[in-house]
């Protein structure tokens, strides 16, 4: 009798708690209907934040950083970070965000690959497998800019951050009628959402609950409970310029011995310098003292004939007088007079080094000068120059055009010899080898379709660089979404608006006409 009561009793109450259920459940529902029509949808978002973003500010920190010399010879750009994610919308929101020339560097991800973290895109990949602390693009500049000198560190993240950040919570609710956001920790703890202008979004993950109805002001509104992971990145972006001071720069005295004369004779009309490595203190020259060149061939074949595919020979002796130098050595860099005629890139000391640089009046070489009795010395050096020859061209692919997307590179070929191919220059930088292809006939370069990619729409300039000189033209990149359509050349030559010409004929002989016969009229 008691178990049957119990039973009773528990049906009883299971009965009572479904009705209290459905009483409950009545305003929001059933009892809703009766008050408007469902349509309006809510979403009530909880936007979840780490605890790195708390206690850091964010969960990733990523540097982007212009590293140059004061003369611009050197200049690297990149993007790095020790700890991102490979999160495709992380990506696209930074790259979105970046101005070029960043903007290019970052690669576009075609899916997901959170095991994957942390990342370094160069301008320059021979640097990739470096390791040094990209984070400090300071100490990237003492490392890659050769010579001791200051370093100046500029912080520019204004300047690379383009255009303006969407809000990536309002974006994803942009399908709700309304939404109310809470902001939150991974504990459930009510946080300040992060702000910044280098503060950077992008959702991990979301959980979606729903739907539910309730009534508010009269309205009945479809309910959802969204929860969205963000992920946070801080862009902190600098400028760092090495400023390496030309040191040591001795200034020398020329004095050259001609064909056909018997003595040196003093050419103020000419310079020379040597700058050495070390500091030095250099005292008087005398008359005999500084860079002596000896043009005359007959004794420059007593060092021999010139060098097949040389064509002239001179010898130059150094003499620079030092106070208080003890070592026996000193070296550093010869530059010279480049003779009228001969070309400086070639150029080389006989049976040694080949010329480090050249401009259109000098040619500069390594060399160590001998000290000895308060003298730094370098005597009889023989120096081979080839007859300066018709710089290269481009013969064919010259002003080329490539649409961005399409799956074949873009060919150029210098009338160069195969044999004096040295580099290849894109806007005025050295590209990377993996960039490009060559071969022969006579120089035939080919820019791989995943690098012609990277660079922006426009044009840009190519330099096949030899050592008999540089064949150079302009390329173009023209947008994918522009790649079927017209593209629209002025016109040249005497044929070009013909129909207005004519026109203005026309109106020059109609006024004519007029004035003569108005004087007419007036004279009668």
């Amino acid at each position: 009798m008691d178990r049957k009561s119990g039973n009773i009793r528990i049906k009883l109450g299971a009965m009572l708690l479904s009705l209290c259920l459905i009483i409950g459940l009545m305003p929001m529902t059933v009892l809703a209907y009766g008050t408007g029509s469902i349509g309006y949808v809510k979403a009530h978002v909880k936007a979840v934040f780490s605890n790195a973003v708390e206690t850091a500010g964010a969960d990733y920190h990523i540097c982007v950083a212009t590293v140059k010399d004061e003369s611009g010879d050197f200049v690297l750009h990149y993007v790095y970070s020790s700890d991102s994610i490979w999160n495709v919308q992380l990506f696209n929101s930074v790259r979105d965000r970046l101005a070029e020339p960043y903007q290019s560097l970052i690669p576009i991800l075609e899916k997901d690959d959170n095991n994957k973290k942390g990342f370094l895109f160069l301008s320059d990949n021979q640097y990739k497998d470096m390791e040094l602390d990209w984070t400090d693009p300071a100490a990237v500049a003492e490392e890659l800019i050769p010579g001791s000198g200051t370093v100046t560190i500029k912080e520019t993240t204004s300047s690379v951050l383009t255009g303006t950040s969407t809000d990536i919570i309002d974006d994803y609710c942009s399908d709700y009628d309304e939404k109310a956001v809470e902001t939150i920790n991974e504990v459930g703890e009510t946080i300040t959402r992060p702000t910044g202008a280098n503060i950077i979004e992008a959702i991990n993950n979301v959980a979606k609950g729903g739907p539910y109805y309730i009534v508010e002001g009269g309205i009945t509104k479809e309910c959802y409970d969204v929860v969205i992971f963000i992920l946070v990145s801080q862009l902190s972006a600098y400028t760092v310029t090495k400023t390496v001071p030309v040191s040591n720069f001795i200034d020398l005295p020329v004095q050259v011995l001609e064909e056909g004369n018997a003595e040196y004779a003093p050419a103020p009309q000419l310079s020379a310098a040597f700058t050495s490595d070390a500091a030095v203190t250099v005292g008087e020259f005398n008359e005999r003292q500084g860079l002596a060149i000896n043009y005359r061939k007959k004794d420059a074949e007593a060092y021999g004939p010139v060098s097949d595919g040389y064509d002239f020979q001179a010898i130059y002796t150094v003499t620079i007088p030092l106070e208080n130098y003890q070592v026996k050595t000193l070296g550093g860099i010869l530059t010279i007079p480049l003779p009228e005629g001969y070309d400086g890139a070639s150029a080389r000391i006989k049976g040694g080094a080949k010329a480090s640089s050249h401009t259109a009046d000098t040619v500069s070489f390594p060399i160590t000068l001998d000290v000895s009795g308060g003298l730094a010395e370098a005597l009889e050096l023989v120096i081979e120059y080839k007859i300066v020859t018709e710089a290269p061209v481009i013969i064919k692919g010259a002003n080329g055009i490539w649409h961005k997307g399409e799956k074949d590179g873009l060919s150029f070929t210098s009338n160069a010899a195969f044999a004096d191919f040295q580099k290849i220059q894109v806007d005025g930088k050295d590209l990377d080898a993996s960039n490009y292809t060559v071969k022969e006939g006579s120089t035939i370069v080919t820019l791989k379709p995943s690098y012609l990619d990277t660079l922006s729409a426009g044009r840009h300039t190519l330099s096949i660089v030899s050592s008999t000189g540089t064949a150079s033209t302009e390329f173009t990149i023209m947008a994918a979404e522009v790649a079927d359509k017209e593209i629209n050349l002025p016109q040249t030559g005497d044929n070009s608006n013909v129909a207005i010409w004519f026109a203005l004929l026309v109106i020059s002989a109609c006024s004519l006409t007029g004035t003569i016969a108005y004087r007419r009229r007036k004279n009668f």
